[in-house]
């Protein structure tokens, strides 16, 4: 009796100091969020500060011909992306749901079976690049000394290629573990130490295999550090069975499907404009282009680079939460990102276009060309109207609405694509301030149709939880 007693009074107790232990840690997850972000954000301003720098530096001991055939060579970089399945956004997604459930045997084995199917990824990419390189460097239309250079080193710009491909599907896991302050920290490694490696480098002369050479060190003490992360994280005491996991890995190719055909189409739009620009306006009109086009989705970069912890977070909750948490999450999520676009992105952006020509000029110098302020001020325009969409996009892809953001893509390279189509074809020629406004031109209309079917599913949810009560 007296048991039973102390039972009843207990129990509410025990449930009151249950439910302080759930509040505690749901507050310990979000400030964790929180940093994500925060350390996003920060990354991105290191990433920024980096490009202001090492542009001058390159431009003054390559040239802007020179670095327009390392810009060249970073085309099947950029293509390499294409290879990746989708698989490390989808890494990040499933790591995170194995998380939420405390299955970590599950967490390695989707780290171990993704990281083999990247390899085999770039095993293909070296293979193609081997075979085709000859039909690459043609499509370029490059004068003979220059396609040579382009021949020679496309083997080592597959190889590196296939390496930060490996590099950023391991590092996406440390976002699925909810680390992804420390995803953004090994991504500015790499960066700033491609820059401390080639400065030496390039005062050598060496020329452009500088930049192979010191990308190549960097990323490879970056992936370093990632494992290290890695193995600090995930439990020792739990076991995963050796080799790859069929099941998993068509969940990895599943989840990226849709997420593949968004990273295609998106990793195209700068290649297709790239080998425009080189074949109808010249490798100077490729290298303002991209000088423009980075400087502004740095800017971009800067804010969206916080936003990335919402699809990983997204995906824990999705697990580990009732429906009514998930919508309730989604939609503070939502308007709060929304808010911090507003009152950060619109005096920077501002500001910017303001300052546009003094500020290039005083950071090229010589290398500095009329034409610049103008396109830099069409592209921001352009990436702060993607910006807007970017909370949208990782919030589907989290709510497992990956197959929306594929259909955004589709609309921007579609948009992108025919902007230029109908430049050459009223004017026979193809100029930088085309190229920049049909960029610009995509990127709205991408962010209009992401919003709306953001709207669209948090709305449905919300009807769909009025309904059931």
């Amino acid at each position: 009796m007296q048991r039973t007693i102390a039972a009843a009074v207990t129990a509410p107790l025990q449930a009151a100091g249950m439910a302080r232990w759930r509040s505690a840690l749901g507050r310990i997850a979000e400030s964790q969020m929180v940093r994500n972000m925060g350390a996003g954000t920060c990354s991105a301003f290191a990433g920024a500060a980096l490009s202001v720098i090492s542009y001058p530096i390159y431009l003054r001991y390559l040239g802007l011909r020179t670095y327009g055939l390392w810009l060249v060579l970073t085309v099947v970089v950029t293509l390499a992306q294409l290879g990746s399945l989708g698989i490390p956004w989808a890494l990040t997604r499933l790591v995170a749901e194995d998380r939420g459930r405390g299955d970590w045997p599950g967490v390695r084995v989707y780290i171990r079976t993704a990281s083999v199917a990247i390899c085999l990824v770039g095993l293909t990419l070296l293979t193609a690049v081997g075979l085709l390189r000859g039909h690459i460097v043609t499509c370029f239309g490059l004068a003979p000394a220059e396609a040579a250079v382009v021949y020679s080193l496309l083997p080592m710009a597959a190889a590196l290629s296939a390496f930060v491909l490996l590099f950023s599907t391991v590092n996406a896991a440390l976002g699925g573990l909810g680390r992804m302050d420390l995803t953004s920290f090994h991504e500015a490694l790499a960066q700033a130490l491609a820059l401390a490696v080639a400065l030496p480098l390039l005062r050598s002369g060496l020329g452009i295999r500088t930049l192979l050479i010191a990308n190549f060190s960097a990323y490879a003490i970056a992936h370093a550090c990632v494992w290290r992360r890695l193995r600090g994280l995930i439990p020792r005491t739990s076991r995963a069975p050796w080799g790859i996991d069929a099941v998993r890995l068509r969940n990895l190719l599943g989840t990226g499907g849709w997420i593949l055909g968004a990273g295609v189409l998106s990793s195209l739009l700068l290649p297709v404009d790239r080998l425009m620009l080189s074949r109808y306006a010249g490798l100077r009109a490729v290298t303002m282009n991209d000088l423009c086009f980075t400087g502004s989705m740095r800017i971009r970069g800067l804010l969206e680079a916080g936003f990335r912890p919402i699809m990983p977070e997204m995906g824990r909750v999705r697990s580990s939460a009732a429906a009514i948490a998930v919508a309730q999450r989604s939609r503070r999520i939502d308007r709060g990102a929304l808010k911090v676009i507003l009152l950060a992105a619109t005096p920077l952006y501002g500001g910017l276009m303001l300052l546009a020509a003094p500020a290039l000029r005083l950071w090229l110098h010589r290398s500095f060309d009329p034409a610049l302020p103008a396109n830099f001020r069409i592209m921001l325009l352009g990436s702060m109207l993607s910006l807007i969409g970017v909370p949208g996009y990782y919030l589907l892809i989290g709510l497992g609405r990956a197959r929306d953001c594929f259909a955004a893509a589709a609309i921007q390279f579609t948009v992108n694509l025919g902007a230029i189509l109908l430049a050459m074809t009223r004017g026979r020629t193809l100029s930088l301030t085309a190229v920049s406004c049909a960029l610009a031109c995509a990127a709205g209309c991408c962010t209009l149709f992401i919003r709306a079917r953001c709207g669209r599913v948090i709305g449905g949810r919300r009807a769909h939880l009025a309904a059931g009560s």
